[in-house]
């Protein structure tokens, strides 16, 4: 799959970008995107993708943005790596239960993830369980009042967090 052509998503190494960051040109990339400045979208997404080549918000957005530009060959390149992102986290099909819990390594992952598959996120609760950790997110099918849980593990972010608070380096 992609990510595993990029990175082994188990090897930790791309958990030294901290999963939980707050980064302003996130929020930058997805006005401009909203606000349908492509170009400026891009540029942030590139800025991201330069620091976090796994953001899977950063290649979404480029795909949509740089098709509609009209660069095809560099749509198709970030279609191809996110939908590769994707793959490696839902298929095959889990998350029903801890023991398919689809395995992200960013928070932001999780909701992308909920976006892709049309769910609309609701509640969320951390749970510990055998060793690992699991956000539990209640989910509802839009359209429906069907609610699903969907769970995510989080061991890979979680520990980073733990490790970060664990040597007192302030963010």
């Amino acid at each position: 799959m992609v990510t595993e052509q990029l990175i082994s998503k188990n090897s930790g190494l791309h958990l030294l970008n901290d999963p939980y960051k707050k980064d302003d040109s996130v929020l930058e990339m997805r006005k401009a995107f909203n606000n349908k400045d492509n170009l400026k979208a891009i540029e942030y997404a590139e800025k991201i993708l330069a620091n976090d080549y796994v953001n899977l918000r950063a290649h979404t957005i480029c795909a949509m943005a740089y098709k509609l530009v009209g660069n095809e060959e560099k749509a198709k390149f970030h279609k191809y790596v996110s939908d590769g992102i994707i793959s490696s986290i839902v298929y095959p099909i889990g998350g029903k239960d801890p023991e398919t819990a689809l395995t992200v390594i960013s928070v932001d992952e999780e909701y992308v993830i909920l976006q892709v598959l049309g769910l609309k996120p609701g509640k969320q609760e951390l749970l510990k369980l055998n060793g690992h950790y699991y956000d539990l997110c209640q989910v509802i099918y839009p359209g429906t009042n069907i609610q699903l849980s969907v769970y995510f593990c989080i061991d890979a972010p979680y520990n980073w967090l733990q490790t970060y608070n664990r040597n007192g380096i302030t963010r």
